[in-house]
C-alpha cells in the first residue's frame, strides 16, 4: 500500500468479497490489515510528496507494455508479466535513488530500462533517447533492442542467451584495473539464482570500455559483462562502412545539444568551486576551450572527412621534431626542404595505402 502511494495512486482494490456472492469474508482477517496501516499511509499522504518532483536515476515504465511485451516460450503467465521494475529494486537495495517516470522524451538523464520496455518506443523516440541521455541496459532490455532491429544504438551486433547453471558462465569479473572494497579482480557468481546470461558480440566500430568479463568454470573468458559505449565516434563508422558520407541534421542536432549540456553542467560545477582551489584553473581554462571551439571539436561529425582525433598530424610531425633533437640536426634549409618534402611523399603513399618500394621505383 505504501508503494502504491509512492506511484501516485489515488486509491487500492482488494479483493475481499467472498467468491460466492456472500459479502466481505471477515475471516481473512482484510479488515485488521486495513486498519493497521491506515495511520501510516494517512500520513504518509499527507506529506504531499509530489512525484514528478522526485530526483534519482529514472526508470521507465509503460502502461501498454502488456500488450507489446513478446513471450519467447508461452508456457506460464510470468512471461506476460512485464519486468520494468529490475533497476527499481536493485538501485534500491544499494541506496541510490531512483524514480519511476512514465514519460517517453528525456534529455540529460540518466535512464535505467529492463524488460520489453523499448517495445513501446517509435525509432524517434528510441534514437532521442540514447543520443540525449546516459542509458543503462540489463540483458532483456539489450535483447529487446537488438531483436527490434536497433542494436546499433547500443553497438550491438549479435547476442546469444545462456541459460542460468547451463555450465557456461560460472563467475563475473572485473577487468578495468579498478579496486573494489579492498579486492583486485574482484567477482561475483553467475549461477544459481542469478538469472540467465545474454552474451553479447559489439560491432567492430563499437567504441567500448570493458568493466567485467563473464568467465567459465576453467576461467575461461565467455563473454563481455558490463561495459560502457560511447556512440557518437561508433555511429560515424557505421554510416561510412554504409556509403553514407553525411550526419542526418535531426542527429547532428541532437549531438549539438548534448554537447552544450554538458558544457553547462561543467560550468555550473566550475561555479561550485572557490578559486586558487587546485585543478580550478585547469577546469576553466578546459570549458573555455570547449565553448569557444565547439566547431572544431564536433567537426569530425559533422564533416565525415574529418578524422574522430589529430593523431595522424601529430604523427606526420613527430619524425621531424626527432630528427630536431638529433645531434647535429639540420645542417642547411635546403637539408631541410628536401625532409619535408620526401616524408610528405611518403606519408601521403601510406595513407593511400600504397606499396612504398614500388612507388620509390617508379
Amino acid at each position: 500500500m505504501s508503494k502504491a502511494n509512492f506511484l501516485d495512486s489515488r486509491g487500492i482494490t482488494l479483493n475481499i468479497f467472498d467468491m460466492m456472492g456472500n459479502g466481505v469474508l471477515l475471516k481473512e482477517g482484510y479488515q485488521y490489515t486495513l486498519a493497521e496501516a491506515k495511520e501510516f499511509v494517512t500520513r504518509l499522504t499527507n506529506l504531499g510528496l509530489d512525484t514528478s518532483k522526485q530526483k534519482g536515476i529514472k526508470i521507465p515504465i509503460c502502461q501498454e507494455s502488456s500488450y507489446t511485451l513478446i513471450t519467447q516460450e508461452g508456457r506460464s503467465m510470468g512471461e506476460l508479466y512485464p519486468g520494468e521494475y529490475f533497476w527499481a529494486q536493485l538501485l534500491s537495495a544499494y541506496g541510490i535513488a531512483n524514480t519511476y517516470t512514465t514519460e517517453k522524451s528525456h534529455t540529460g538523464s540518466i535512464i535505467a530500462v529492463s524488460g520489453q520496455y523499448f517495445r513501446n518506443l517509435s525509432k524517434e523516440e528510441l534514437t532521442h533517447l540514447f543520443i540525449n541521455n546516459f542509458v543503462i541496459l540489463e540483458g532483456d532490455a539489450a535483447y529487446t533492442l537488438w531483436d527490434m532491429g536497433y542494436g546499433h544504438l547500443a553497438g550491438i551486433d549479435a547476442v546469444e542467451w545462456h541459460k542460468v547453471n547451463s555450465g557456461v558462465q560460472a563467475y563475473e569479473e572485473t577487468c578495468n584495473n579498478e579496486i573494489y572494497s579492498g579486492i583486485k579482480n574482484s567477482r561475483m557468481s553467475s549461477q544459481c539464482s542469478s538469472g540467465n546470461y545474454l552474451r553479447i558480440t559489439y560491432t567492430e566500430s563499437a567504441n567500448i570500455e570493458k568493466l567485467t568479463e563473464v568467465k567459465g568454470p576453467d576461467g575461461s573468458k565467455v563473454g563481455p559483462g558490463m561495459v560502457l559505449y560511447k556512440e557518437m565516434n561508433d555511429h560515424k563508422k557505421r554510416d561510412q562502412s554504409l556509403g553514407i558520407n553525411k550526419c542526418e541534421e535531426s542527429l547532428l542536432k541532437s549531438y549539438s545539444e548534448r554537447y552544450d549540456a554538458l558544457v553547462h553542467d561543467g560550468e555550473v560545477v566550475l561555479s561550485g568551486i572557490e578559486p586558487g582551489t587546485f585543478g580550478y584553473d585547469e577546469l576553466r581554462k578546459m570549458l573555455a576551450r570547449l565553448r569557444d571551439y565547439k566547431y572544431a571539436y564536433m567537426l569530425f561529425i559533422r564533416d565525415y572527412n574529418a578524422p574522430f582525433t589529430n593523431n595522424l598530424a601529430e604523427r606526420d610531425l613527430r619524425p621531424c621534431k626527432t630528427r630536431q633533437k638529433i645531434s647535429g640536426c639540420f645542417r642547411t634549409w635546403r637539408g631541410i626542404s628536401d625532409f619535408v618534402k620526401i616524408m610528405s611523399v611518403i606519408s601521403t603513399w601510406k595513407k593511400q595505402k600504397m606499396d612504398l618500394f614500388v612507388k620509390i621505383k617508379e
